[in-house]
């Protein structure tokens, strides 16, 4: 038997707003405000007839006074709260009830509250966070002006929308364009006009393939002795130049592995050695075991006390506990136990450590952003008077060259996304180019894979555009054609019903695959092209249950939400833009194994998480106030349980 949402058990509509009610406990409200434009918050009396435009919607307030008079918390103060009520009840024709859907932030009903408080037809008005709704007193019928109640409702859609708030007051069959209220980022353009000469790119590339020949000899040097083998290729991965010498590094840590056993029991390594081995091999996908920490621990199990002056030791302990897998409960431990020395540490260091202490503290090297961190070490290791000056020139000219490099990018895709006028046709998206373009470097930072970085900054701004149609702009019937058209390969669908953006939404994405499966790649477009429907096919599947006021259950919203989540969508890319991945890597991918069904998993929870704390009311949270019958509250920590646990 189907479910409905409590979310949507009470809905009214008009042809002006639309409210609705929550009929499940509603947390505290964050922030409340009560103002008045002239002094202190006492509406004229007026007759009901003064409202004009205004009156269609006035059964709105008197049917939901039970909305203001339940909000005990929504005042700064009772007396406020009775004065508001009885106002309320005694001019109910007068008063509108605007639904602000999403508004779950101090950011976001602020935003509101400056819209209202800028309106000269607005005499008082209330933002209740806890109910996601404003409630307005307009001016006396010679100040409201024609049609202001439709004016202030697009005025805050394209505030909230843009802002990457969800609001329903957007009609979804035209857009105004941008609020002026609206903050906007002007970071795309601005890196336009920030490309690199091409001398002076080739100049650092010439630099960095002279130094290079001298560093591959330093690291084939390092081979005769273990020790100082690990210590190089470590130093070479923390200041993120290893990426030059794969297929050397890749051999030796093999004949490393393979000698593993052995070298072990032969020698007695100290921890700072036994971590960098430990933590260079598993960060390559070598398993090995953490008992090899077992000989720093006492007989009453807990680490010796005299390694936490091996400062090096503890640093490299840290970084290495963060490789842990399930059943590495030696590391888990040993994280307690360095995190503790360390905090120690930063209060008594030179202040180069500290720095990095603090750094580490904060972003350990297998969570941090792999360009940030060799920044980092870099200027860290800068510091350390036994530096390999050869290694750290290497480091910083190769820093630098692929800063250059990236800032030749982001001005193609600056050029790209002015030339595709996306805001102009696609206003009520969120600005992300250069959001996305990062989000791809922290995936892949090395500069030959550039055309995949592109690539992949392209398609994720044109799957931020289907996101939010589908999530929050289009209307169920409009995004039933949208897939229509999409599954089809067509822009002319349902008698030319689709809407003009809608078909700027195909173009875009039809000419971008055609663009790239005509170099030699048909395949793999072909691949992409798949993947692109089942996303549009499992979007408009949420958007059928907010319709209907469907609530799935939790096996079924996972199922969808893993297409959702666009893991397989950005995949397909990565293969799409990278010359050396195939038909191979496609079929792996297409079967599901456990790294990728648990990724996509990941991936949706953590974007549930996320989009909550942004101020979206997701679905996975309306299946928990539904089927479980617990709060908003209880509900996040519920999904992030899920999440830690899987």
């Amino acid at each position: 038997m189907e479910s409905s949402f409590s979310l949507s058990t009470t809905s009214f509509t008009t042809p002006k707003f639309h409210y609705r009610r929550l009929s499940c406990n509603s947390p505290t409200p964050r922030l409340t405000c009560f103002y008045s434009r002239n002094g202190p918050p006492c509406p004229p009396s007026r007759p009901a007839s003064s409202l004009g435009a205004l009156s269609s919607v006035s059964f709105l307030a008197r049917r939901h006074l039970d909305c203001v008079s339940n909000s005990a918390a929504c005042f700064s103060s009772p007396d406020m709260e009775a004065r508001a009520i009885e106002e309320a009840s005694e001019l109910s024709p007068e008063v509108i009830m605007l639904d602000v859907g999403g508004m779950t932030s101090n950011e976001c009903a602020n935003s509101v509250k400056r819209i209202l408080q800028d309106q000269a037809q607005v005499y008082v008005a209330s933002v209740n966070l806890a109910k996601e709704a404003a409630i307005v007193w307009p001016m006396s019928e010679a100040k409201v002006v024609p049609n202001w109640d439709k004016q202030l409702g697009d005025e805050l859609a394209n505030h909230l929308t843009t802002c990457g708030f969800k609001s329903n007051f957007r009609e979804p069959d035209s857009f105004r364009g941008r609020s002026k209220n609206t903050p906007y980022s002007d970071l795309g353009q601005s890196f336009a006009s920030l490309a690199p000469q091409d001398s002076e790119l080739e100049s650092h590339t010439r630099g960095v393939e002279a130094l290079k020949v001298k560093v591959k000899d330093l690291l084939l040097e390092s081979t005769k002795e273990i020790t100082e083998n690990i210590r190089i290729i470590n130093l070479l991965c923390r200041l993120g130049i290893s990426y030059h010498f794969e297929d050397e590094i890749d051999d030796q840590l093999n004949r490393i592995f393979t000698l593993l056993p052995k070298l072990l029991e032969d020698n007695d390594y100290d921890l700072c050695t036994l971590a960098n081995l430990f933590r260079v091999l598993r960060g390559h996908g070598y398993n090995m075991t953490s008992d090899v920490f077992k000989k720093f621990k006492e007989a009453n199990g807990e680490f010796k006390k005299d390694i936490a002056s091996d400062v090096e030791g503890i640093l490299s302990l840290y970084e290495a506990c963060f490789l842990a897998i399930r059943g590495d409960d030696i590391l888990n431990e040993a994280l307690a136990f360095t995190r503790k020395h360390m905090e120690l540490l930063v209060k008594n260091s030179y202040p180069s450590l500290q720095k990095y202490i603090r750094n580490a503290l904060m972003f350990p090297c297998h969570r941090n952003s792999e360009r940030l961190d060799a920044l980092q070490f870099i200027s860290y290791y800068e510091e350390d008077e036994c530096a390999d000056e050869t290694l750290l020139a290497f480091a910083k000219l190769d820093f630098n060259r692929q800063r250059l490099l990236y800032r030749k990018e982001l001005a193609l895709l600056s050029k790209w996304w002015m030339d595709t006028n996306v805001m102009e046709k696609f206003p009520y998206i969120r600005d992300r180019l250069v959001e996305s373009y990062l989000w791809t470097l922290g995936c892949i930072c090395e500069p030959q894979y550039s055309v995949a970085r592109m690539m992949l900054t392209k398609y994720g701004i044109l799957m931020t555009v289907m996101d939010d149609t589908y999530d929050t702009y289009g209307t169920y019937e409009q995004l039933q054609l949208l897939t229509a058209a999409l599954q089809r390969h067509k822009t002319e669908i349902g008698g030319d019903k689709l809407p003009e953006y809608m078909k700027h939404i195909c173009r875009s994405i039809f000419e971008e695959l055609e663009n790239d499966g005509s170099k030699g790649c048909s395949y793999k477009a072909s691949y992409l092209e798949e993947t692109i429907k089942e996303f549009a096919e499992t979007s408009l599947m949420e958007a059928k249950w907010k319709k209907e006021g469907k609530a799935p259950s939790l096996d079924e919203y996972i199922k969808n939400g893993k297409v959702t989540c666009l893991y397989e969508v950005f995949t397909s890319v990565f293969i799409l833009g990278m010359e050396n991945l195939g038909m191979k890597e496609i079929l792996w991918v297409r079967n599901n194994p456990d790294i990728a069904d648990g990724s996509k998993l990941v991936s949706r929870l953590l974007n549930d998480i996320i989009g909550r704390k942004v101020g979206c009311i997701n679905l996975i949270l309306l299946i928990y106030l539904y089927h479980f019958n617990i709060t908003i509250k209880v509900t996040n920590i519920c999904v992030c349980v899920y999440y830690c646990h899987i």
